[in-house]
């Protein structure tokens, strides 16, 4: 089993270098190195990090809300969430690439959108539930 995380960590570091490569951004070495951590505390330092190196990294607001205890910074790093996906989409150069960013990250646009909303309930705050929803 660890031969299976290793290689995981290897192709998720390999994928950062590459894509890191193409667009020079090295936001996204730091956001492996984030998913990788165990630490909550290297956790919440690194997707702090990301976000100092490029504010449209949803998957860096993810991590900052799964650690925070905080419902009302809960409802924020989601919605900011929310708005970097939606940036993601919109910078799709094609309509392939649209597709390809879509499959890749939907699952988790569409997590953070229910937690907003589920937070929102809890916040009392109805009518942002409802349309987010």
């Amino acid at each position: 089993m660890e031969e299976a995380d290793g290689l995981g960590e290897g192709l998720l570091s390999a994928l950062a270098e590459f894509l890191r490569q193409d667009s020079g951004d090295t936001s996204l070495e730091t956001l492996v190195q984030v998913m990788l951590a165990e630490n909550p505390h290297q956790r919440i330092t690194l997707a702090r990090q990301v976000l100092q190196q490029n504010p449209d990294r949803p998957h860096a607001y993810l991590i900052l809300a799964e650690e925070t205890p905080s419902l009302q910074e809960k409802f924020e790093l989601y919605s900011q969430a929310i708005s970097a996906f939606e940036k993601v989409f919109a910078s799709a150069k094609n309509q392939e690439e649209q597709n390809f960013l879509t499959r890749m990250l939907q699952e988790s646009y569409l997590e953070a959108k229910c937690n907003y909303a589920l937070l929102a309930l809890d916040l009392d705050q109805i009518e942002t539930a409802t349309q987010t929803a």
